[in-house]
């Protein structure tokens, strides 16, 4: 968790989105679960938003076991590990078209990706359309977001 928290590694890509977060798991997409002011914290890699899932620890369990297969991605998961290999610990189910630019959450438009390189990739995105308003039309410059 120390090393997943380190600056250099993705967080920079988000700027001041992750201020303050500790993240501590993540879904298999890679959306994030953060300690934040004493609660827990659902963060979005694609738009760096982030809002209070639960008061604690043991809430948060609760709210992932409440509702498993939308927490953490399980149906589909399960569903990629015949045709795109096993969810191994290095490894995300990353959005070949990001979901917040029309993407669905759907096997076709999935790869088994590097977390980081997708960290950084999406903290690019969302650090690209964080003033926009909702439906405005999107020039995406891809570039590399390398190291901090």
């Amino acid at each position: 968790m120390v090393q997943w928290n380190q600056d250099h590694l993705w967080r920079f890509a988000y700027r001041d989105f992750a201020i303050e977060h500790v993240f501590f798991a993540e879904d298999a997409f890679g959306g994030q679960f953060s300690l934040k002011d004493g609660s827990v914290w659902s963060f979005e890699p694609e738009t760096g938003e982030s809002e209070v899932i639960a008061s604690d620890l043991e809430a948060w369990s609760q709210v992932v076991l409440d509702d498993i297969d939308v927490m953490t991605g399980r149906p589909l998961a399960i569903e990629s590990a015949t045709t795109l290999g096993a969810l191994e610990a290095d490894r995300r189910l990353v959005p070949k078209l990001p979901i917040v630019l029309g993407g669905e959450y759907e096997l076709a438009n999935l790869y088994l990706g590097d977390p980081v390189e997708a960290m950084r990739f999406r903290g690019d995105i969302a650090l690209q359309i964080r003033d926009l308003p909702e439906g405005a039309e999107v020039d995406l410059v891809l570039k590399h977001a390398g190291k901090a």
